[in-house]
């Protein structure tokens, strides 16, 4: 029996309840107050019925305002009228519901991620110790409620199909979590950034003594981090029911340029990993972009990147070069564990790395 079904039959209850208390000799508040209780338990039995609630209020109204020289069939008339009225606003709400459910559908529908993402088929490499706390770091962002309630909206609009219809609200439903809804389920549109600068601008500089190598530097570990969780975009992931079947996921992008205190982004370049033979790097005239770079050209990686990427492969998170121009940063793209059921392997796994070309701030020249 459904919630519809059990709250069809309250309706009946309480309706026959209230004719017949209108017809016992007691008081007309009396009679008002019983039919309030008889609603109330009614609602605590149904798991919040609107339409259960709304016919209670209103037939407990009519009891209290109306004349006791009123005839029996009189006020069984208008109170069927009322509960009449009440499922026809509310089967027009969940006709409404229905419409828009289903555009929903259309609009988040399923799409295959197949050819777009390879699997990962390498070792899992063991991460250094700064490396394990920056993945745990990325798992524990990733996993906000605003991005869970969207995965789990889109599951519902998609799995629960009549289920959820014909338990929708004002019918007694059972508070599901996250329901479809706009908020639930819109995202931000997708906006284009052109590179601050280029990588030439840093270039020729004087090295700095012990500026090359893998670093453990804390701010530009946030830094790093904060780029990382804005390009990924944990909302736009989506319900993933396989690799087959995607709905509402959007490409990777930035949304903002990154800011440090002590240095400006010039230029990012993604580290490819998956696609190609060998790495490449992808050249696009804007922050990195999941959509353009489907169809960017490519170069080969240079010494730097080259050196870096042995690090990041061998489990380091960055690996920096800094001269007296600025700084190149090479930051591992790693699986976390939303990643893994497009992209398969295990968690950590290597995905790629994003190439930062920075300048010193003015506060740190």
């Amino acid at each position: 029996m459904t919630l519809l079904h059990r709250s069809l039959i309250l309706s009946g209850v309480l309706l026959l309840v209230a004719v017949v208390l209108w017809s016992w000799q007691p008081r007309l508040k009396f009679k008002a107050s019983l039919v309030l209780i008889v609603g109330v338990l009614s609602c605590i039995l149904i798991q919040d019925s609107a339409a259960v609630l709304l016919q209670t209020v209103l037939i407990a109204g009519l009891l209290y305002c109306t004349k006791e020289s009123r005839s029996t069939l009189t006020f069984s008339l208008e109170a069927l009228g009322i509960s009449i009225a009440i499922y026809a606003l509310l089967i027009l709400q969940s006709w409404l519901n229905i419409r828009q459910y289903q555009e929903w559908r259309d609009q988040f529908a399923f799409q295959s991620l197949e050819e777009r993402l390879p699997l990962l088929k390498k070792p899992t490499v063991l991460l250094s110790p700064k490396a394990q706390e920056e993945m745990h770091e990325v798992n524990w962002r990733l996993n906000t409620p605003d991005n869970f309630y969207r995965q789990m909206a889109l599951e519902n609009l998609h799995a629960r199909t009549m289920e959820t219809f014909v338990n929708a609200p004002g019918f007694g439903v059972r508070r599901i979590i996250a329901p479809p809804t706009k908020k639930n389920l819109m995202l931000d549109q997708e906006i284009v950034i052109p590179q601050p600068g280029s990588l030439g601008d840093i270039l020729g500089g004087k090295a700095v003594k012990e500026g090359v190598g893998p670093s453990d530097d804390k701010d530009l570990r946030a830094f790093h981090r904060d780029s990382l969780l804005d390009f990924v975009n944990p909302r736009g992931f989506g319900w993933v029911k396989s690799r087959a079947e995607v709905a509402g996921f959007q490409g990777h992008f930035f949304r903002a340029i990154p800011k440090s205190e002590r240095w400006l982004v010039r230029n990012i370049e993604l580290v490819g990993l998956l696609k190609h033979d060998e790495p490449v790097v992808y050249v696009t005239a804007n922050l990195p972009r999941m959509e353009e770079i489907r169809t960017a050209k490519t170069r080969s990686l240079d010494s730097f990147e080259e050196a870096g990427l042995k690090e990041l492969q061998q489990g380091e998170t960055l690996y920096v070069d800094q001269s007296t121009l600025g700084l190149r940063l090479l930051g591992a793209i790693r699986a976390s564990q939303q990643c893994i059921s497009c992209h398969g392997g295990n968690g950590g796994e290597l995905l790629g790395a994003f190439a930062y070309a920075l300048s010193p701030s003015s506060g740190n020249q």
